[in-house]
């Protein structure tokens, strides 16, 4: 099963970003959780999750999200989202995802500023 031009995982000292590509729904959740349970230590806590290249996301992508947010509180991490707009951005907050239980800005560059301002 492919993961190309799903997502993709980099790691750059204390920050985990993840980018995800066109859609955040069921058949991709499904493609790529194994991919990711491999690539994403138990450790990690400070996630970035980049959706500037999502245009739809569906329950399953909030699910997967709630399974990082739980991962980045239980070490006493953060969880940022980058380039959230439209649709993407209009789920996240239906869903609750707001400045209390997570953080958002433009830019990678941003989310590890902000976030190592509250570490």
């Amino acid at each position: 099963m492919s993961t190309k031009n799903l997502f993709e995982i980099q790691s750059k000292n204390q920050f985990l970003t993840i980018r995800f590509f066109d859609f955040v729904d069921a058949s991709t959740v499904e493609k790529i959780r194994d991919a990711t349970q491999n690539k994403i230590p138990s450790q990690a806590k400070n996630f970035i999750i980049d959706l500037k290249n999502v245009n739809f996301i569906d329950s399953h992508g909030v699910g997967f999200f709630v399974s990082l947010l739980k991962q980045a509180h239980k070490n006493n991490g953060r969880l940022f989202f980058t380039g959230a707009n439209g649709q993407p951005a209009s789920i996240l907050e239906m869903v609750g995802f707001t400045g209390h239980l997570v953080g958002y800005a433009d830019s990678e560059a941003e989310a590890r500023e902000k976030i190592s301002q509250l570490v």
